[in-house]
Order: C-alpha cells, then structure tokens, then sequence
C-alpha cells in the first residue's frame, strides 16, 4: 500500500498564472511566455507555466517546442537580474565605494586597450555623478555595476556563479534542466558584462532557484512538486543572512520607486529586480529588435515566504523592456494570488 501523493501545485494559482501569460502571449505576441511560483523556504512549486502548450490527447498535433517546459529547457542571457548576485559579491568583498556613472565607461584588456564602451548612461540618467554599490543595482547601472565587477578578486565571480549551482545542468525532481553557458574565460569584458547578465545563459529554473537562494536568509532549495512541510527540507547555506537581508531592501526600493512599481499589490511588501536582455541574430550579432524580458519577485520583502518569475521571449511592441511587459504581467498575477496564498 502506497502512501498517497500530494502536489504542492495550487490549481488556484495556476489557473491564474495561466491566464494572465496567456493574454500576455496575446497582447505583446510573444514567442512564449512563462511563469513560476515557488516556496522560499520549502522549494514547493505552487504553479508553473510555459506557453505555447498543447493538448495532451492530441500530442502529435503540435511541435516540439509547444511539449517543452522551456522554464527548465531554454537557457537565455535573463540580463539585469544579474545585479542581484554582482551586489552580493561586492558586499561578501567588503566594496564600498561610489563610481563615475555619468559617461560610458571603456573596458581595457589586460594589456590597457580598449576592449569594449558600455554606454547605458543614454537611457539611465543618474541622479548624480557617483552612485554607491546599493544605488547601481537599485538604478540598474551598467555602467556602475562593470565597474564593481572589476573590483572583485579574480575567480570570485566563477566561484559564486557555482556556489549557486548556475554552472552546470540541474537534476532536479521534475527532470534536468538543459546546461548552461558560461563565459570560456573570464577576462575583464567577460567580468563586466557577467555583472549585468550578458555573456552568461542560464535556464529561468537557475535564475529562480539562484534568486531564492540570497534573499531568503542565504539558502539553497532544491525545487518539489510534492508537499513537504519545512522540517523535512535539505537546504544548503550560501550567503550571510546579513547580506540577503540588505538585498531584499534593495529589491523593496526598486519595486517602490523604480522599475518594477507596477508589480505592487495593496496590503503587502514585494521586492523586485527586472531584466531585459537583447537577443542574439542568426548571423550572431546582437538584434536589438529580439528581447528576453523578465521580472523576478519576492513577497513579503521581510521574510520571504514566496519568490515569483515571469519571462516573455521576445515581446513585440514599444518599448520592449521588462518594466513595460514582464513587470505588470506579475503585477496582474500577483493580484489574483496573493488573496489566497494568504487566505
């Protein structure tokens, strides 16, 4: 006799989920549109979501790409949600200082020529000449965030990046995750542009599960689909509580005052962090017509119990940034869940 099995999954919540990407494949025609709810603490999925999907009585009728969960399947360059892990490595290395962030900044090999100009002081106006390690990720500098990363010791950011486990395929409960793409070295242009998620491609389950890890206190869950209460969980420390506490009040500014506001719901805190990323064309260049937007959420901001993730491949319609779609796709999730994650 067999012990009966019970979901973590919400029918409720992922009914929900399933609605507002549907109408978001719809209005911003996307190529697919995806979404996660996990437990901070316990990894339970209470629902995830992956569009275009498909009528399992008539499975061969759709293609391929409709019968992949491409949340654990499709790794993208998920961009500025980057910052979060570029702002726990400057702060576990003791940085604390404030950078030039009004002029493109120029990244010099290791012999002192120009390798690359990172120029988003067009679209980013900061609101003074030097920002602190805090106000880079809370503005989303680029520029800024180049700078820190550069001030890292060597191998830090490699080491952090395996320390989350985005090094390398995931066996997980549901299945394994496809590999990662990780720079082939670490040179300064790779350290730089590592820092604001481009050069780096990781499945939306690494960055939820990478995210979970340095805002809920510093630890690492492995995802379930099956319920389990929080005395049963493995979890693995990776972070100071002290350095996921001032993350998380980082990610409450930003949904307040910047990019994410139109994820806010009444009556409870949310942190955010956006992401846009500019996809590459066949020829290999970058097409900036191509995004990958993304929102990653954790409620409530000052104990986490829930971290949420939404992702929409290449959003038509202007602008294309994660605060115009990803953003208040979540926002409009959120509303219709929070009521009964707290019932």
């Amino acid at each position: 006799n067999k012990d009966p099995l019970y979901l973590s999954v919400d029918s409720r919540v992922q009914s929900a989920f399933y609605e507002q990407l549907s109408l978001a494949m719809q209005k911003y025609q996307t190529k697919t549109a995806m979404g996660m709810l996990m437990d901070s603490r316990t990894g339970e999925i209470i629902a995830m979501g992956s569009l275009p999907d498909f009528d399992p009585e008539n499975i061969g009728n759709y293609p391929v790409a409709n019968r992949t969960l491409q949340t654990m399947r499709n790794p993208y360059e998920l961009g500025s949600i980057f910052k979060i892990f570029n702002t726990a490595l400057a702060m576990e290395n003791g940085i604390d200082k404030e950078y030039l962030v009004n002029k493109p900044f120029i990244i010099e090999d290791k012999f002192g020529r120009p390798a690359a100009k990172i120029t988003d002081v067009r679209s980013f106006k900061p609101p003074r000449p030097y920002l602190n390690v805090e106000e880079i990720m809370m503005m989303s500098c680029n520029v800024g965030s180049a700078q820190i990363a550069l001030d890292l010791p060597d191998g830090a950011q490699k080491e952090f990046v395996e320390r989350l486990h985005m090094d390398k395929a995931l066996d997980l409960e549901m299945g394994r995750t496809e590999r990662t793409m990780l720079p082939q070295k670490w040179g300064p242009v790779e350290k730089a542009t590592v820092a604001y998620g481009h050069g780096i491609s990781v499945t939306p389950m690494h960055l939820l599960l990478a995210v979970n890890a340095v805002t809920n206190g510093g630890f690492y869950v492995k995802p379930t689909l099956q319920k389990r209460g929080v005395g049963v969980v493995r979890a693995e420390k990776v972070l100071e509580e002290e350095i996921s506490e001032r993350l998380r009040a980082i990610m409450f500014r930003v949904a307040e005052e910047t990019t994410a506001k139109q994820a806010r719901v009444a009556g409870i805190k949310i942190g955010g962090k956006t992401g846009t990323a500019e996809k590459y064309g066949p020829n290999g260049k970058i097409d900036r017509k191509r995004n990958v937007t993304a929102f990653v959420g954790i409620f409530p901001v000052d104990a986490p119990q829930y971290t949420i993730m939404v992702v929409l491949d290449e959003p038509k319609g202007y602008p294309r940034t994660a605060s115009y779609n990803a953003v208040p796709v979540t926002g409009k999730i959120l509303e219709t869940i929070v009521p009964l994650l707290f019932e």
